[in-house]
Formats: structure tokens, sequence, C-alpha cells
């Protein structure tokens, strides 16, 4: 029963392929307004990433303004001479969830059903003093794309609304904070520890620090990420911060640019993660933070269903507990009809 129950809570809230189905839909009903989340967003124009993870299930995003194919679209809303009227006002917040909404399927690995709830979402409007009664329709454009993806109940988030400025003369800009599901947020541990894993092995190849490259990559060969593997992990990664920090700067130097012009489709994932690596301090860092990343959701991450079975058989099987035995189960049993619930409630979707 509590194996049951686990693998419940780890189940998308919504079923696969419900995201691409609303969205296919909404494009057949809207051709002149249609959602297309393969563009590729625009690059963040300032010292700032477009999201940070937050512990285990929360997404954070930067702002994203108010861009479409022809640029920025700026200007703001108003009913005085030269402003944006309140419909364009209405079309710049859709446009700047819609770089979010790419930016989401980016952070999520394309898994959009693994999106829990949109949080939060926090809307600056550039407006006319005169006329602030415009906000909340306005930051309405932002809420509605967000609900035309993923539905009312996960789409429709809290909200916070305020202007007059905008930076760079912006008529919109907004900054979302998503709930992930426990499936996915497994999965981004796993891209986490592989891509870890691979800036090690390649360290490993001027730093000469002794590790077995096979056995790193072995650990992840099942898709599979354990308390185990990632203890490896950390041991390997300090070794390396150790052999970069008695590195020559000049052999690291050369070592990296050597791996940029023999880009290869492998190396593709890898040098997206040093595209800002410029120096060995620069690299100690990325070690350091992706290594605290991982080290965050340790105790969150299941070792395998055996071991935890014996774990649990280990807590409850005692005769000398058997109160707390029974108290267990009753409430495992609770829990078991709680899930089925919210089960049902989740098919419906």
């Amino acid at each position: 029963m509590l194996r049951k129950f686990s693998q419940l809570s780890q189940k998308h809230f919504l079923k696969p392929g419900y995201v691409s189905a609303r969205i296919q839909k909404y494009n057949q009903k809207n051709p002149d307004n249609q959602i297309n989340l393969v563009i590729k967003p625009p690059a963040p124009a300032g010292l700032y990433v477009p999201f940070q993870r937050e512990g285990r299930n929360k997404l954070i995003f930067s702002g994203f303004g108010s861009k479409n194919s022809g640029g920025n679209i700026c200007g703001r809303v108003g009913h005085s001479p030269g402003d944006l009227a309140e419909a364009e006002g209405i079309k710049a917040a859709e446009e700047a969830c819609m770089i979010f909404l790419r930016w989401l399927a980016i952070a999520c690995g394309g898994d959009l059903d693994g999106v829990n709830k949109i949080l939060s979402l926090n809307v600056f409007v550039q407006c006319n003093p005169a006329d602030t009664q415009l906000l909340s329709s306005v930051a309405n454009g932002a809420s509605q794309r967000a609900i035309d993806v993923f539905g009312e109940y996960i789409g429709k988030p809290t909200r916070t609304t305020t202007g007059p400025l905008v930076p760079a003369n912006l008529a919109v800009e907004i900054t979302v904070t998503v709930e992930i599901c426990d499936e996915l947020a497994a999965e981004l541990d796993f891209n986490e520890a592989k891509i870890l894993s691979e800036i090690v092995c390649w360290s490993n190849s001027f730093t000469r620090a002794s590790l077995n490259e096979n056995i790193i990559r072995n650990l992840f060969s099942n898709n599979v990420l354990t308390q185990k593997s990632i203890s490896y992990l950390e041991d390997w990664v300090i070794k390396t911060i150790n052999c970069l920090s008695n590195l020559d700067e000049t052999v690291f130097t050369e070592a990296l640019d050597s791996l940029k012009a023999e880009e290869t489709e492998a190396e593709k994932e890898l040098l997206g993660y040093l595209d800002r690596v410029q120096s060995k301090q620069d690299l100690i860092n990325l070690l350091i933070y992706k290594l605290k990343n991982l080290l965050s959701t340790r105790k969150t991450i299941a070792i395998d269903t055996n071991a935890r079975l014996s774990e649990q058989s280990e807590m409850f099987g005692s005769r000398k507990n058997k109160p707390i035995k029974t108290a267990a189960a009753v409430a495992l049993s609770a829990a078991a009809v709680w899930g089925g619930y919210w089960n049902y409630q989740r098919s419906k979707f």
C-alpha cells in the first residue's frame, strides 16, 4: 500500500499529451493568434540567467519583456495621444508570456505536462499615471495566455500587477514562479547529475585526477539516480576541484579552447554549460554550484523500491513498536484513500 501511494505521488498531475492537445485545439480556433513554443526565446540581455531551480519542485523565471518577431514592444499604455491602446497593451502582455512559456519548455526539457501549477505571476506595466485602471486588464493578457496553455486550474496564478515604469521602455515585463511534479523533478535531477559527470570527465582529461571515466558514466547507464551514485559523484567533483586549484591557468585555457574548436554533436550540451566559463575559477564555481544543487535534493531521491520497502519493514517490523505499526497502517490507509480521490480528480484533465 505504501509503495502504491509513493508511486502515485510521483506521477504527473496532467496526462501525457494534455498540454500539446490544448495548444493544438487553441490554434485551430485561433489561426491568427497561434501559440508557438518551438521558436527560440531571446537570450538574457544582461548579467542574469533566464531561470533558476529552487529546491526540488520550484522554478523561478527572470523578467521577460514584451517582444515579438518584430522586436521590442515599447511605449506606455494609456488614453493620451501617443500611448498604446488597451488592446495593444494586452497583446504586449501575451507576447511577454509567450517568451516565458518558451523558456519554461526548455527548463522542463519539453515536458510541459510535468507542470503542476503556475504559482505566481508578477506583471509590470508601463502605464500612464492617469490611466492606472488599465493595469489589471493588461495583466490579464499574460494570465489568459497561461490559462490557454495549461487550463484554468494549473494556469491561473496568484498575481501582482504594478506600474508605471518598465526597463528599456518596454510596455510589459513579467516574472513567474512555477511548481513542477516529482517525476519531472527526478528527471531534472538526473540530467543535472549527468552533465556534472560530463564536466568532471572532460576536466579529468587535463587535470589527471585519476578518475575512472567509465565508472562515472556507468552510474547513469540505467537512467536512475541513486544516493550511492550521488556520493560517488560528490567525491569525484571534490577531487576535480582540488586538481583544478593546482592547475596552471594556461593549461586550462588551452583545454577549453581545444574543446570549443573541436565541437561535436555529443559535446554541444557540455559546451552549453561551459559557454560562460572563461577561467579555471569560473569552472570551479560552476562545479560547486551544480554539486550544491544536486546535494540539496539528496534526501528526496528514491534509492530503489526494494531498499525502501526493506527500510520500512525494519522500521515497523518490531513487536515492541506494534502501536506505532498500527498507527502507521491507519495513517497509510487514509493516505491511500486520499490519493485515490485525487487520482480520480486528475483523470478529469
